[in-house]
């Protein structure tokens, strides 16, 4: 092939190659990678944490989470269970649980339990959609692992909270919609501060009734999403982790004046003691983190404030970006072919 030839051809590929990266960097930037501005948790800082998956009478999958509250218990959302009209649609046998699961991976060396009941909360929905959203799960078998303490009062207005979940980490930028194609492998964890009742209801002009909390950032940028019902929003209380709500529903996922809403553990005792004898309760009063009261590094627990729920750890701040598979083979066609070029060069 002439020498001209040969060059006007490595130059074609080259630009072609140079316009796959541009399509492919501009597909890669209508995507948010963010785990809605959590992190991965440590393996083992939340041991009461149950996956569930749930099959649908369509024959798809639902994901859900839970919380360990006895040893054969579990306390989640009662909408996990239902379809978009409140009809309950998943029972007992079409639930597969994962106590103390941390990565997918782990699943190869775990035996999935069986569920023997799920109660729903009689009050579910009855004057508001997702409220008194509380559903109780009765294991096979009970399971030798830590269970959560629940607390009996009210959480602060700017007391920060961890919320878990294996839910979607992306949202689309253009449209802001999960990706379900997004769920996590490893347990996530996200700090959210609790605001009031009713400055949720003046930003959202959703029904806020007392059965929930609201939390978030007025900016947004950290939330739980898709895939994260029924999980547990935890606080500090005298150097333990205790649970006081559970992923409920929002709108969208860490939008802006927009914010995440969870079931309020305390309206749900009564009916939890009428069922499970064996839980453990705290009544402390003094919130540990509050959104103003410290610096993020001075409000992370140390090893002498470890509970069942283990240690908490400092959030991670930033981030890396990622190349397509397209991305990916442009860039190496281009230094493929300027690596040839060179080398003609030096015949």
């Amino acid at each position: 092939m002439p020498l001209k030839t040969t060059a006007t051809l490595r130059q074609l590929i080259i630009k072609l190659s140079l316009l796959v990266l541009l399509l492919a960097a501009t597909t890669a930037s209508a995507y948010q990678t963010r785990i809605i501005g959590g992190q991965a948790s440590q393996e083992s800082a939340w041991p009461s944490i149950v996956r569930f998956e749930l099959s649908l009478p369509d024959g798809k999958k639902r994901l859900c989470a839970g919380n360990l509250i006895s040893s054969q218990w579990v306390i989640t959302a009662a909408h996990c269970f239902h379809n978009t009209a409140h009809q309950q649609v998943i029972f007992a046998a079409d639930v597969e649980a994962y106590p103390g699961l941390h990565t997918l991976s782990q699943k190869k060396t775990f035996t999935s339990l069986g569920v023997q009941n799920i109660f729903i909360h009689p009050q579910f929905a009855l004057n508001a959609p997702f409220d008194f959203d509380f559903a109780l799960i009765e294991l096979s078998h009970p399971v030798d692992l830590p269970v959560s303490t629940l607390l009996v009062n009210t959480p602060e207005v700017d007391e920060l909270t961890t919320v878990l979940g294996w839910g979607v980490q992306e949202l689309n930028a253009e449209t802001n919609n999960p990706l379900s194609t997004s769920l996590a492998t490893t347990l996530q964890e996200v700090d959210v501060p609790v605001i009031s009742n009713q400055q949720c209801q003046n930003a959202m002009g959703a029904s806020i009734r007392e059965s929930m909390i609201c939390a978030g950032y007025p900016q947004g940028g950290k939330d739980s999403c898709s895939g994260d019902s029924g999980s547990p929003m935890m606080v500090l209380r005298n150097g333990k982790y205790t649970q006081t709500g559970i992923v409920s529903f929002g709108i969208g996922c860490a939008q802006p004046n927009q914010y995440g809403v969870y079931a309020r553990i305390e309206f749900a005792l009564p009916w939890i003691n009428e069922l499970v004898s064996d839980i453990q309760l705290t009544d402390a009063t003094t919130a540990q983190r509050k959104i103003n009261a410290a610096k993020e590094s001075e409000l992370t627990p140390n090893s002498s404030q470890l509970g069942d729920e283990g240690v908490k750890i400092t959030p991670r701040q930033g981030g890396g970006g990622s190349h397509s598979f397209l991305g990916l083979f442009a860039l190496f066609v281009i230094n493929r072919y300027r690596r040839f070029s060179i080398a003609s060069r030096a015949l």
